[in-house]
């Protein structure tokens, strides 16, 4: 009789470990893309920034 609650309780939690897996997936979706478009973004920057440099430097 003890093993019941035991498996009730391991099943609820896999349960419990989906249901934050299914909420936290598209966060941490956004989150990546975002990131990774925040650091595109920053290189963009950063090599044109490079070329004006090279530019002015070589004019």
């Amino acid at each position: 009789m003890s093993h019941v609650p035991v498996l009730h309780i391991k099943s609820a939690g896999k349960l419990a470990c989906l249901e934050i897996l299914v909420i936290f997936k598209p966060l941490f979706f956004i989150i990546i893309t975002g990131y990774w478009y925040g650091l595109a973004q920053s290189l963009q920057l950063l090599s044109s920034c490079l070329e004006v440099q090279l530019f002015s430097s070589s004019r």
